[in-house]
This record gives C-alpha cells, structure tokens and sequence, in this order.
C-alpha cells in the first residue's frame, strides 16, 4: 500500500477523501465484526474509534494468482488506487472498482435492505479509501470503504470472458466499511449509456490493468 504518509483520526480521513458518516460507519463494522462478543459491543467499537489513530492509504497492490504459470500458488499483484477529493496525474479524482468478498463479514444494518447477493459470494465496488486503524493496546485493523454497485443484469456472465451488467443503486450509492482482505482483485468497469452504466467482464488480465491503469 501507498501511504499518503499522515496520521489522522477518522473524520480527518471524513474531510481527506470526501467521505460522510465514515465515523458511525467504522463504529458499526467495529461492534458487528471485533466486539460482537463483547459485553457492550456498542462502547467498545466508540472507545476504540476515539482512541485510534489512522494511516491513510492512496494505493493497494493486491496479490493475485498468476496467469503466467499453471501453480495455484503463484501470485503477481494488482494495483487499485484511490485519491479523494485530489486529482490523478492532472485529471479527475480516481476511485478504481475491485472485486469484494462479501461472505465473511457482517455489513451495516442498511445493507441489509438493498441486494448485497454477487456472484460466487462477490460484489463490485468502487474504491473510496484505505486506512489502517491503530489502537491504544496495539490493535491494528485494516479497512477499506467502498461503494457499492448493482448488479442490473445476470450476475453470472457467460464464457470466460463473460460481461455483465453493472449501475448505481436506485435512490443513491451503497457504502460499506469493509475489511482490505476481503478486496480480491481489480474489476474492469466499461461504460454504458446512462440508464446502464456499466459491463464489467469477470476475468482481467493484471498485465494490461497495470500497464494501463499506471501510466
């Protein structure tokens, strides 16, 4: 991971990146994925986000298996990125999609009225930032909040390099802190019209995403 090389506390991170109820929302993943054994959950998750201090984050290199090699264990990484409010190189603020594994954490109450099923257990997002938490008593929780996006075609594409249909959630995004090991890969987001506002295929090849996405 790039560092933007600060210290902050999360609603510095709030202001940093353009992210609103990132607080509550820390506290929330905090009481539903640490401290749902403990005997106040709710004080617990509001102590440790009061005390923390946050490592801010503008890169993730994501370890991928290869595609060089038959060996399930070889790996290459993946760049994703994730500016804020700042500019990329002198054009718009960048916020990559990836691929989140959704099935070993507990998301916000609100999620839990939208749609949160992907394929194989996956949900698209878009990158809104990284940080890593650091507590008092040397707890260390690395988190990632995302965007989530719809799917509004079959989730299941066709072939190996099947598309799918991708959007917005209808009456605004869905946000989700989430943990950075659930992110699996880059996800190759190509526009549509505005009424589709994306197909995304389900394989990408790290070569092209890096050699693209980087320069």
């Amino acid at each position: 991971m790039c560092s933007v090389k600060k210290i902050y506390n999360i609603s510095h991170i709030e202001a940093e990146f353009g992210i609103s109820d990132l607080v509550n929302q820390v506290r929330e993943f905090l009481e539903c994925n640490i401290y749902e054994t403990a005997n106040d959950p709710q004080s617990a998750a509001k102590r440790m986000v009061l005390d923390t201090t946050v490592q801010a984050y503008t890169s993730l290199e994501i370890p991928v298996p290869s595609q060089d090699v038959d060996d399930n264990n070889a790996y290459q990484l993946q760049q994703v990125h994730t500016t804020g409010g700042k500019t990329w190189r002198g054009e718009e603020p960048r916020r990559d999609a990836v691929c989140i594994r959704i099935t070993e954490m507990k998301l916000r109450a609100e999620s839990k009225k939208c749609n949160i099923k992907g394929y194989n257990g996956q949900v698209i997002g878009l990158l809104n930032g990284v940080f890593i938490l650091r507590g008092k008593s040397q707890e260390i929780y690395k988190l990632a909040y995302i965007t989530r996006l719809n799917w509004t075609g079959n989730r299941k594409p066709g072939g190996p390099q099947g598309m799918s249909f991708l959007g917005k959630f209808t009456g605004g995004e869905d946000q989700n802190v989430v943990w950075v090991q659930a992110i699996e890969e880059a996800a190759h987001l190509i526009p549509l019209e505005p009424s589709r506002n994306w197909i995304v295929n389900n394989w990408v090849d790290y070569h092209v995403w890096n050699e693209v996405n980087d320069k």
